[in-house]
């Protein structure tokens, strides 16, 4: 093939967007051929999608613009021959209260084989809840739609409500060997009589249990949250 052969197909290719006759663009998915060497020159502008400013909802997380007030609730949850499940802390904030929950082992336990194993290790599978004086309850899986059905709505341009609640998410924490500790985020405030805080735990070979907390308490602590600015 001479010189101008091979100049006509690079040439053609380069208009009509033949990646292999011209250096790599970005062309998006489904753009005509005849249009696609407007990308040789640039992509064509596309006017920017409006964003929605994020507003934090109180089911999502602690105020951050609140100190808190700590609730005494340190009692034992559950206990089995080599483990305790421990209600460790609790803090009460406008909005709602953050429960602290530990788990205590009586032995070391034998080192991982493999660490990218750590999601799998069986502390990873305790489950906390919640049951208000009047009969509400947390529920992961009620949890989870409610939380699906918010965004849905958000990205589809409403301003859903809030859920009836109450509602639990995993505040974060972790550890290893003897000592693991948690903290979930408990939305809204319980109302005045006792709270029952359960805990479920087959893994660490420990019985479920439950144990109960003043919810008045709670709630009295929590409407003297100081506001930090």
């Amino acid at each position: 093939m001479n010189r101008i052969a091979r100049w006509r197909i690079w040439l053609g290719g380069w208009i009509m967007g033949n990646p292999r006759g011209a250096r790599a663009v970005f062309v998006p998915a489904g753009t005509p051929r005849w249009k696609r060497y407007l990308y040789r020159f640039g992509r064509p502008s596309v006017p920017a999608t409006p964003t929605r400013p994020f507003v934090r909802q109180p089911w999502m997380s602690p105020p951050e613009d609140e100190l808190g007030v700590a609730v005494p609730v340190q009692q034992v949850l559950t206990a089995g021959d080599e483990a305790v499940v421990v209600l460790s802390s609790c803090v009460a904030y406008s909005t709602g209260f953050q429960l602290g929950i530990a788990i205590r082992k009586k032995h070391e336990p034998p080192p991982l084989s493999n660490p990218r194993l750590h999601r799998e290790m069986p502390e990873m599978s305790l489950e906390v809840g919640v049951r208000f004086a009047d009969g509400r309850e947390t529920s992961p899986a009620r949890d989870a739609e409610q939380r699906k059905a918010f965004f849905e709505a958000v990205a589809a341009g409403s301003d859903p409500p809030l859920p009836p609640g109450p509602m639990i998410g995993s505040g974060g924490g972790g550890g290893g060997g003897r000592r693991w500790d948690w903290t979930y985020w408990i939305w809204p405030l319980p109302p005045d009589g006792p709270m029952t805080v359960t805990a479920r735990w087959p893994a660490g070979r420990v019985p479920d249990g439950e144990v109960q907390v003043d919810g008045s308490a709670i709630r009295r602590a929590g409407e003297r949250s100081e506001r930090l600015w």
